[in-house]
């Protein structure tokens, strides 16, 4: 059924695309922005259907690490934001609509396949653009919203470790030191095989809701930017919300993600600490195995953008930097080809 509902409003997207948008070259960049967020969404959704599988046994390996790790607040908070973000979308677009842009939007979203009557089409518009907002905003809210809750857990496990480190050596404890050791290293490796496996299964996903939340950052300075002395924005309530909604969703995302590679960097930096002092003790038991685990070869674990990008916190900047800039060329090219 739900696929069917994916479909249907798939259909409708690309439809409504060629029959009124293409026929509005002046207005065709917003319109792609649309469309670009409508069909990441849809990709979104297709991916957590075929790989949901894995992901389910990914998390339970998670949630078992961090089974004493609790966070009850952070995860209202995100179902809340899940409800109320398309909610709030609906009535940012069409609180305020007359009857008029009621019936230009009935006739964009239903391709004129519903009849209303006079004076009756916000009536009818206002649950049709409800179940619009629902499709095009519900997953990629609910998606960076569990996203940042995964961050948060992996940050606590990340931060629980390096705390828990084992008792300085005292008198003849050498080799008691050491099994703790290798123990310690052993949690570590482990928490890394989770966090990497869940990199690789969140980096697509995460590449598509970039992607949405630059296209709305674009689509910001598109209509709040723009050149033409002109221009005026025929949807203020919704252009408003969806920068907002945007801007949000780049900024937690990242500081989210960011704040795992920071916390690692950091757990890094104890076990190199660790393991000098087992240099330094003249262990003589045998720990082949905690070197294996201690040495792991590459850069400190950081969520991916599908390869692309690390998410660092040089990452925020320069994402925000290079989208403006680029942003406002592509603006004043646009501008200068109407002239």
């Amino acid at each position: 059924m739900i696929m069917l509902l994916w479909l249907l409003n798939l259909l409708l997207m690309v439809s409504a695309f060629f029959i009124y948008d293409i026929n509005k070259p002046y207005n065709l960049h917003t319109s792609l922005i649309r469309k670009v967020s409508e069909l990441a969404s849809f990709a979104i959704w297709i991916y957590f259907v075929r790989r949901r599988n894995k992901i389910k046994r990914i998390l339970n390996k998670l949630f078992q690490l961090a089974s004493d790790v609790q966070c009850p607040l952070l995860t209202k908070v995100c179902c809340f934001t899940t409800i109320l973000v398309p909610f709030v979308g609906w009535l940012a677009t069409g609180w305020h609509l007359q009857e008029k842009s009621c019936k230009s939007l009935m006739k964009y979203y239903t391709l004129n396949a519903i009849a209303v009557h006079h004076n009756n089409s916000c009536i009818v518009a206002q649950p049709v653009m409800l179940v619009y907002n629902l499709f095009r905003l519900a997953l990629p809210t609910y998606f960076a919203s569990m996203f940042v809750l995964l961050c948060n857990i992996s940050r606590k496990l990340l931060r629980k470790h390096s705390s828990c480190t084992p008792m300085p050596i005292v008198g003849n404890s050498s080799s008691s030191f050491g099994n703790s050791l290798e123990q310690y290293f052993a949690q570590y490796w482990n928490l890394m095989i989770v966090l990497r496996s869940l990199e690789q299964e969140m980096s697509f996903p995460l590449f598509v809701l970039q992607l949405i939340d630059l296209a709305g950052l674009y689509g910001c300075l598109v209509r709040f930017a723009n050149f033409d002395p002109n221009h005026s924005i025929k949807y203020h309530g919704a252009a408003v919300f969806m920068a907002a909604r945007a801007i949000l969703s780049l900024i937690f995302v990242n500081l989210a993600a960011s704040s795992v590679n920071v916390a690692d960097v950091k757990a890094r930096e104890i076990n190199e600490e660790l393991w000098q002092n087992l240099l330094f003790s003249g262990v003589t038991v045998k720990i082949e195995k905690a070197i294996s685990m201690l040495v792991y070869k590459g850069q400190s674990f950081a969520f991916t953008v599908w390869g692309c990008f690390r998410f660092t916190r040089k990452y925020i900047l320069s994402t925000i930097a290079c989208s403006l800039t680029y942003s406002l060329l592509i603006v004043q090219m646009y501008s200068i080809a109407k002239v």
